[in-house]
């Protein structure tokens, strides 16, 4: 099983050149047990950004974080990185596309509601959103030890047909999560930086894999 893992990071504006130039190098010479990453920089905080990484396992994960430059732009950087183990429930993609905006949320519940709120979450996810013009990819993970946090990751063709869905989708959305107690975070954002070991699937194929 692979080792997944989040990182959330505010860069302040005089950093976030190197910053990203130095995300790139590491990325290109720190391939040893990397099967995909991704780094999302948020579109309203240029500074705002949120990566997802998939390793083969913590060991690989362990050592990339030992490397020199990871040391000094993410452990120990001010502020420091946030770094969350995740879980993956869904991975649903439409191969062939490429993917110009991101839209994440972060929902917290309380421990009780938990695995409520997973139910609901995919449940929701195949009925309201995989059907959306536009959407490329919809990722769905729990965070953390306990569990209570979920990241929700939607890869859109164009930033237009996010802002078509958010338009027509997101007050209903917001009062579904709210129903269940829950705490929401957003993020929407471009690529900035992706490194993919295995190739792509022939184009035109889908894959909607659940994970439990």
């Amino acid at each position: 099983m692979s080792f997944l893992v989040t990182v959330e990071q505010r860069v302040p504006p005089e950093r976030l050149v190197g910053h990203l130039d130095a995300a790139h190098l590491v990325m290109e010479r720190s391939k040893r047990g990397r099967i995909h990453s991704r780094i999302f920089q948020s579109l309203q905080d240029a500074g705002h950004l949120l990566s997802v990484g998939e390793w083969e396992g913590a060991a690989d994960f362990e050592q990339f974080l030992r490397d020199p430059v990871v040391q000094a732009e993410v452990v120990r950087a001010d502020p420091p990185a946030r770094i969350s183990t995740l879980r993956r429930l869904r991975l649903f993609q439409r191969m062939g596309h490429r993917i110009e905006a991101v839209a994440c949320v972060i929902a917290t519940c309380d421990e009780e509601e938990a695995d409520g709120l997973e139910d609901f979450v995919l449940s929701w996810s195949r009925r309201e959103i995989d059907p959306s013009d536009g959407l490329v990819s919809e990722e769905v993970y729990r965070m953390g030890d306990r569990g209570v946090r979920f990241l929700i990751v939607h890869g859109w063709r164009t930033l237009e047909h996010l802002e078509r869905f958010r338009a027509s989708s997101m007050a209903q959305t917001d009062a579904a999560f709210a129903a269940h107690g829950v705490s929401m975070e957003r993020f929407m954002g471009r690529v900035a930086a992706e490194f993919r070991r295995p190739p792509p699937a022939p184009p035109g194929s889908l894959v909607d894999r659940p994970f439990r």
